[in-house]
């Protein structure tokens, strides 16, 4: 933990890097401002607590808190709360070993300021307020309406004078970020800390990647030249800069710009970390620019940059150490250009070490570079370019990540990080996964996999706004659409959508086919749609509003064209769910067969075998197909062996699954 007393004074300045600023995502309350940077909620669950149980209390817990720490192991929380220097916490447990965890927090004297709740999810009706000293709660709602209560009071009994700097928004987000994140407010994320399931930044990377490779007219510059006039527009002398800028602009000088103009570096890195796509769209004209000038200096640079270490300078809260120092080994990305120097007495600078602001540190960190590593990540050395060449420059471009190795205690704090690529490989699948090149229908499927669903269509349908648009991307745009409004429950808008698709793609061939991979077949957001898929698609939406007739009719439509066996095995499925639901007893079994007959060497199979033995049951307990069925049941088993039985079953193939909840 990070020692609050008998720092090392005078340790010499020779470690940094840049500075890392956050807010976490605001959706159904504000959050409180965490003025006390002392304060951070610390949850205890184990696995009583179910996973759907666990992401909502965490996604709320999230909107409230700028810190939070989780943990399933007792003996882990017990050691946290008996070395930490915080004085005061809100504490949660939930599961087993709730109310005794409780307890000993409740009986330690210096926490004695603290807030703890214990979730009761098994009980009905329980006292707000526990007669042991914590608060008692049996519901996620109430817990957070109580947390939430509880910070405000906290932060109002705070002492009056204390003084927040115009950049108190420094501070990590929390360890697990969600994944439909987007900000809708002014709050920033510069830094994000990652883990080997952080979906989330890898589909931010891959927008940016996509921006960067698209093309980008003069109205995208009188676009984001209105966003910046209104954010300025009680300052004529940024106004003044703005329209000079404008008027002037000249791609091959965008490095000087970012370096000459205040306005500019500021709301881009704004746009940057609110993560509002919105915005970040609205500054894409630069922000590509920028990314390419960078791509430029690699390209034609005859060397390699040869610096080991860059370093950035900066007054950071105490809670933003102690998470950093927490969290060593682990890694953390930027949501912005950063702006890193090769002189640490210049960084030094930055540090603020001849400035006392209660509540915040001097910092210095150390970035370790290999120039040998390959890397998609652009980075350049820009002092020949910039308007402030003493400042011996290098700027890495937007989502580097880094690994934090070491945090050292002084009067100026070092923090040592390493560049690293590990997101790249995942980047890279994630790519083929999802897009179609630089287009309006990639963005909308890489929004749609963030949960940003409003904004996924906005972006579909002006991508059939784009001219000279072919027929098959315009019904792959259509199907999309429609696969979205499904989703969403408006079923009326899917089934619009998906005839426009149908009437504008044509039939598969049979190399196309057999050419599919299983891949293809699972993520198919950048896959052009096929019209079995199609007419699949449109049988559930029929079954869903009820209308037997046309749901069958769609379905066996949909057998009529070219498909994969897996797929045409789906259709089967929903065929032999169809009938029966109607009564169809001796029709639904004979399409779960064909289903678990052409699904027999995909990890699928088993859902397919599983409804073909439910109907095979029922049939075999009347009398009139017991004789005719019973072989076929013979012949069923014995093709289950222990390989088979132990084989997945079928979770969703987006909404072509055949699931009907």
């Amino acid at each position: 933990m990070l020692p609050q007393e008998g720092r090392t004074h005078g340790r010499q300045l020779h470690e940094a890097m840049s500075t890392f600023q956050s807010f976490a995502n605001i959706k159904s309350q504000p959050r409180v401002p965490l003025k006390n940077q002392q304060c951070q909620c610390v949850w205890f669950y184990n696995d009583s607590i179910s996973k759907d149980i666990r992401d909502d209390l965490q996604f709320n817990l999230n909107e409230i808190f700028l810190r939070l720490q989780t943990s399933t192991a007792r003996d882990e929380v017990t050691e946290f709360l008996c070395h930490t220097s915080l004085k005061k916490i809100f504490f949660i447990s939930s599961g087993e070993d709730a109310e005794n965890l409780c307890r000993f927090v409740t009986a330690q004297q210096r926490f004695k300021d603290s807030y703890i709740y214990e979730l009761k999810l098994d009980i009905d009706d329980v006292p707000s307020n526990g007669s042991e000293g914590w608060t008692v709660c049996s519901n996620i709602g109430d817990l957070c309406k109580n947390v939430h209560t509880d910070l405000t009071k906290a932060l109002k009994n705070m002492d009056p004078g204390y003084q927040v700097p115009s950049d108190a928004a420094d501070t990590i987000p929390d360890l697990f970020p969600a994944f439909e994140l987007f900000n809708l407010t002014n709050k920033q994320v510069w830094c994000q800390f990652l883990n080997k399931n952080c979906l989330r930044f890898v589909l931010f990377r891959l927008i940016y990647q996509i921006l960067f490779e698209m093309e980008h007219d003069a109205s995208a510059l009188d676009e984001m030249c209105s966003y910046f006039r209104n954010e300025y527009k009680s300052n004529p002398s940024q106004l003044k800069s703005i329209d000079k800028f404008k008027a002037n602009y000249d791609v091959s000088h965008t490095v000087k710009y970012y370096t000459e103009h205040q306005f500019l570096y500021s709301l881009i890195n704004q746009a940057l970390r609110s993560e509002d796509f919105n915005r970040i769209f609205t500054c894409r004209y630069y922000i590509s620019h920028l990314d390419q000038r960078l791509t430029t200096y690699v390209e034609n640079s005859n060397t390699s940059l040869t610096e080991k270490l860059v370093f950035h300078g900066k007054k950071l809260p105490t809670a933003v150490l102690q998470q950093l120092n927490d969290s060593r080994g682990s890694l953390i990305s930027i949501n912005g250009f950063l702006s890193t120097s090769k002189s640490c007495v210049v960084s030094a600078n930055y540090t603020g070490a001849d400035t006392d602001i209660s509540g915040y540190e001097s910092v210095m960190f150390t970035m370790t570079i290999d120039s040998t590593t390959k890397t998609k990540m652009k980075y350049a050395d820009i002092t020949n370019e910039s308007k402030h060449p003493q400042e011996r420059e290098i700027l890495f471009s937007v989502g580097s990540v880094w690994k934090i190795d070491e945090v050292i205690d002084g009067l100026v704090w070092e923090v040592k990080l390493t560049f690293c690529d590990q997101i790249d490989i995942e980047l890279e699948e994630i790519h083929q996964r999802l897009t179609n090149g630089p287009t309006f229908l990639s963005l909308g499927n890489v929004l749609r996999e963030l949960g940003d669903k409003i904004n996924a269509e906005n972006y579909y349908y002006r991508m059939l706004d784009t001219p000279d648009l072919s027929r098959e991307i315009r019904g792959h745009t259509y199907y999309n659409i429609g696969t979205l409004a499904a989703e969403q429950g408006r079923y009326r808008d899917a089934l619009k959508s998906f005839r426009l698709a149908e009437e504008l793609i044509s039939s598969e061939s049979e190399k196309d086919v057999n050419s599919k991979t299983l891949n293809d077949l699972i993520y198919h957001h950048n896959i052009r749609p096929t019209r079995l898929r199609i007419w699949n698609s449109l049988g559930l939406l029929h079954y869903k509003n009820g209308d037997c007739r046309n749901a069958r009719s769609s379905f066996e439509q949909s057998l009529e064209e070219h498909g994969h066996p897996l797929e045409k095995a789906i259709v089967h499925n929903n065929l032999g769910l169809l009938e029966f639901d109607y009564g169809n007893y001796r029709k639904s079994y004979e399409h779960h067969e064909k289903a678990f007959n052409l699904s027999r060497k995909y990890i699928f199979v088993l859902e397919f075998h599983d409804n073909w033995s439910r109907v095979n049951d029922l049939l075999s307990e009347t009398t009139e197909h017991a004789t005719v069925l019973q072989p076929v049941a013979k012949s069923r088993s014995s093709t289950c062996s222990d390989e088979f039985l132990m084989t997945m079953t079928i979770g969703q193939i987006l909404y072509d699954s055949g699931n009907k909840d």
